[in-house]
C-alpha cells in the first residue's frame, strides 16, 4: 500500500463514500479513485475552493488597470456608497478582514430563497441588518465578501460570472474542465449527504454566492493548473506571485493570502470547500513542488472553523509533506 493508499483509507475512515485523488511529486502527475460510483474524470462540486479563482479573476482585472485593490468598494457599487461596507477596500474583502459575516442573513430579512438563486438584488436588502463591527475587523471568513467581489468583475466587465470566468480563467489557464454550476447540462458523479444519494441544487448564473462556492472541477484539472502556474515561471508569475505571498497573520497555525490559506506548520497553500454533497481539499509545497487535490463525492458533518484545516485536509496537509517521488509510484487509475 502506498503513502498516497494510507492517506485515502484515512479519508475514508471518516466516513466518506469516495474520494477522488490528483497528485503532483515534482516528476509526475498522478491520479487515482476510491470507493464506489466514482471515476477520475468524474466532476465534482469544488465549493469555496471557488474563492482563489475569483480572487486571480480580481487580481487579473488589477494588472490591467480595471480594479484598484486599495479603492473602497463603494466607488464601485453606487448601492453600497453611503453603506459601512461601501467603506472597506477590494484588498480587505480578498483577505476576509472586511468585517463581513460568512452569510447574509436571509431568514432575519424574511427571505426564502435558496442561496443558490439568491441575487444582488435580495443581497441589498438585508444589508442594513449587518452591523458594522465596532473593533477592527481581524480575520472572518466571508461568503457575502466574495460575492461582491465577483459581482465587481461582472459590473467591471459587463459580463455574467460563468461566461466571465471561463473567458479569464478557465480557458486561459487551461482548466479543461472548469465551470460554474450553472446550467443544466453539467454532469456531476453521483453525490451522497448524510448517506443518502443527493442532487445538487443548480445554480442560477446570478446568484450573489455563485463566486463564493459555485464552480465545478476535477481534482487533476487543479493540480495540473498548480503545475502549470505556481511551479512553473511564465507570463503569469507576476501576478501568481501576487496572489499566494501577501500574506496575513490570523493565528498561531493558520495565515491568509489573496487566493489562499497558508498552513505554517506544514509550510504549505491550502484551500477547502464544502457544499451539501461534496467535499474538497487542495494544498500544495512551494519547496518540494509537490500539490495534492482530494474531493469526495460525499458530505458529512465536521466541527471545523473556515480559517483552520479541518479533519480531511490535515490529512491532506501531512500528506504534502510525507509524499515523495521515491514512495509512491506513478499510475493512471488506482481503484481499491
Amino acid at each position: 500500500m502506498t503513502n498516497l493508499d494510507k492517506t485515502a483509507s484515512e479519508v475514508l475512515s471518516l466516513g466518506f463514500k469516495g474520494l477522488s485523488i490528483a497528485f503532483y511529486n515534482g516528476d509526475n502527475l498522478l491520479k487515482w479513485t476510491y470507493g464506489k460510483e466514482i471515476t477520475p474524470d468524474n466532476l465534482f462540486e469544488i465549493g469555496s475552493l471557488t474563492k482563489p479563482f475569483t480572487s486571480l479573476l480580481i487580481l487579473k482585472l488589477a494588472s490591467a488597470g480595471l480594479i484598484n485593490l486599495d479603492k473602497f468598494i463603494g466607488s464601485y457599487f453606487s448601492e453600497l456608497k453611503d453603506n459601512w461596507i461601501g467603506q472597506k477596500t477590494v484588498k480587505e474583502l480578498l483577505l476576509h478582514i472586511s468585517g463581513l459575516p460568512k452569510n447574509p442573513p436571509l431568514a432575519a430579512a424574511g427571505i426564502t430563497i435558496d442561496r443558490r438563486h439568491f441575487k444582488l438584488k435580495e443581497f441589498l436588502q438585508t444589508m442594513n441588518l449587518l452591523q458594522e463591527p465596532m473593533e477592527e475587523p481581524t480575520y472572518n471568513y466571508s461568503n457575502v465578501g466574495y460575492g461582491i467581489l465577483g459581482h465587481l468583475a461582472s459590473r467591471i466587465k459587463d459580463q455574467k460570472i460563468p461566461s466571465l470566468m471561463r473567458q479569464e480563467i478557465f480557458e486561459p489557464f487551461n482548466i479543461s474542465n472548469g465551470a460554474m454550476h450553472s446550467s443544466p447540462k453539467t454532469k456531476l458523479c453521483t453525490s451522497y449527504q448524510d448517506g443518502r444519494a443527493h442532487t445538487p441544487t443548480i445554480w442560477h448564473e446570478d446568484a450573489f454566492l455563485l463566486s463564493g462556492g459555485g464552480m465545478v472541477a476535477t481534482p487533476l484539472d487543479l493540480v495540473t493548473f498548480v503545475k502549470r502556474y505556481i511551479f512553473t515561471d511564465n507570463s503569469l508569475s507576476s501576478l501568481i506571485k501576487d496572489w499566494t505571498t501577501d500574506r496575513l497573520k490570523v493565528d498561531k497555525q493558520t495565515e491568509a493570502s489573496l487566493g489562499w490559506k497558508y498552513d505554517t506548520q506544514s509550510s504549505c497553500y491550502w484551500h477547502d470547500g464544502i457544499t451539501p454533497s461534496f467535499r474538497a481539499f487542495i494544498g500544495f509545497n512551494t519547496n518540494n513542488k509537490t500539490a495534492l487535490c482530494m474531493i469526495s463525492n460525499s458530505w458529512i458533518p465536521e466541527e471545523k472553523d473556515r480559517h483552520n484545516p479541518g479533519p480531511i485536509d490535515q490529512i491532506g496537509l501531512k500528506a504534502l509533506t510525507s509524499i515523495t517521488p521515491e514512495n509512491d509510484s506513478p499510475g493512471a487509475h488506482h481503484q481499491l
